[in-house]
């Protein structure tokens, strides 16, 4: 029995810096809001760092749905509804409201 305990205490002594070591990575994702109000997106640019997600807010009274470039979309917004997406790898995403085009904004992920 006394091995077992031996044991079970060197497998928490090395698994626990390795545990606290991973968390803060994973600890350091934000989500970050963007709002829609006035036929607009707000704030229109947005810079964030890979792994962070942003909720998209509708505060208007039109339905949209945020159309990215590389395809991805949110469901259709319509007024006080909102949807999230992550970005996972670094770059620039273009988006706009597919139902008013006209509306646009970028995110940069670095």
């Amino acid at each position: 029995m006394r091995q077992l305990t031996r044991r079970s205490f060197l497998i928490s002594a090395i698994a626990t810096p390795v545990a606290l070591v991973a968390l803060p990575a994973f600890a350091q994702h934000r989500t970050h809001e963007v709002t829609i109000d006035g036929m607009t997106f707000s704030p229109q640019e947005l810079h964030i760092s890979p792994g962070d997600s942003v909720l998209f807010v509708n505060n208007d009274r039109a339905p949209h749905l945020v159309r990215m470039d590389d395809g991805g979309q949110t469901d259709r917004l319509n007024q006080g509804q909102s949807d999230s997406m992550t970005f996972p790898s670094p770059g620039t995403r273009s988006y706009e409201c597919a139902i008013h085009p006209s509306m646009s904004g970028r995110i940069f992920i670095d």
